[in-house]
């Protein structure tokens, strides 16, 4: 399920701005130039995709994050807004797409949080939304096409399920991606834009909603991303994007 939104200014402001402690404990590019492997969950329970802080500019991060050429040709930059430091992501043809590759078991990190703000000038459907895949949650299934990995320059992890949470249109909604996958449209509308969102999702019940009959305990989370809106007058933020126990 996912958990009612904190809309208060104030609260979302103490939320997001909370110090970061998660950065240090994820796996970095390893000696030698040899590719890393993925990140995993840290000592206190948590893992970071994106938080203020993270210790790097976004435009080129290091292995194993991972961002497509869109997002490094201005698409994507460290920015403020309403005195909370995000991710901004600029729509265009080329979609912006930011995300880690993880390995950690769905039910060791359940819980997926952000922080999110939409320009209310943002004209297309779908300004932003959240990628995330798994894989093993059921024996002999099929690996999907990657259609995720086409938003990047590098390969990422074999996955054989894959959903979305958006920010769109109609909220509220369960769609079908034009890449086949799942979508939650769980906030859209002129009366959402413009301020701060804070969201709690469980991702293992989605999962469960959406495939019954798969074994929840045996399925790993394998990426977790964040992409931007295919239109140019999409401007989009996102301030944490967090996995907990």
């Amino acid at each position: 399920m996912i958990a009612p939104a904190e809309s208060d200014p104030s609260r979302v402001g103490s939320e997001i701005l909370r110090a970061t402690r998660a950065v240090s404990v994820l796996i970095l590019v390893a000696a030698g130039g040899c590719a890393s492997p993925p990140a995993s969950i840290g000592l206190d329970g948590r893992l970071s995709i994106f938080e203020p802080g993270i210790g790097f500019a976004p435009e080129f991060p290091p292995e194993p994050w991972t961002m497509n050429n869109a997002g490094r040709r201005g698409g994507t930059a460290l920015d403020a807004r309403d005195g909370v430091p995000a991710l901004r992501l600029a729509g265009g043809r080329d979609e912006p797409a930011f995300g880690l590759r993880i390995s950690t078991p769905l039910l060791a990190t359940p819980y997926l949080h952000w922080g999110w703000l939409v320009d209310p000038a943002s004209t297309g459907n779908t300004p932003l939304r959240l990628v995330i895949a798994f894989r093993g949650g059921r024996a002999g299934s099929a690996r999907l096409g990657d259609s995720i990995g086409a938003w990047f320059d590098a390969e990422l992890p074999a996955h054989d399920r894959a959903f979305e949470i958006a920010w769109g249109n109609p909220p509220g909604t369960v769609v079908t991606a034009k890449d086949g996958r799942p979508r939650f449209v769980l906030r859209g509308g002129p009366a959402a834009a413009g301020r701060w969102w804070v969201e709690t999702a469980d991702l293992s019940e989605l999962y469960r909603r959406t495939w019954p009959a798969d074994e929840v305990g045996a399925a790993k989370i394998v990426y977790v991303g964040v992409v931007g809106g295919d239109r140019a007058g999409d401007i989009a933020h996102i301030a944490e994007l967090i996995l907990s126990k």
